[in-house]
């Protein structure tokens, strides 16, 4: 996040394990998380509230694309 908010700052960035879109990342709980989503409303954010679904899209790297950032690298594999 530090490259999207702050880009002077950095020459480049890599992504290992970041979350880069705060909606497809809680779309794609595995079922042994699905007990957790409520809590996980409340630490993060609740995509069933407009006003919090607005927020997770300002803040998720994936929707930051067309500003003007440092060369990035994103890894990314299965299990």
């Amino acid at each position: 996040m530090g490259l999207v908010k702050a880009p002077e700052l950095y020459a480049c960035g890599v992504d290992y394990v970041g979350i880069s879109n705060i909606e497809t990342f809680f779309a794609s709980f595995p079922e042994y998380w699905k007990p957790l989503t409520e809590m996980a409303k409340e630490i993060w954010y609740d995509l069933d509230n407009p006003e919090e679904t607005k927020i997770a899209r300002e803040v998720s790297p994936v929707y930051q694309t067309d500003k003007d950032h440092p060369a990035g690298f994103c890894g990314a594999g299965c299990e």
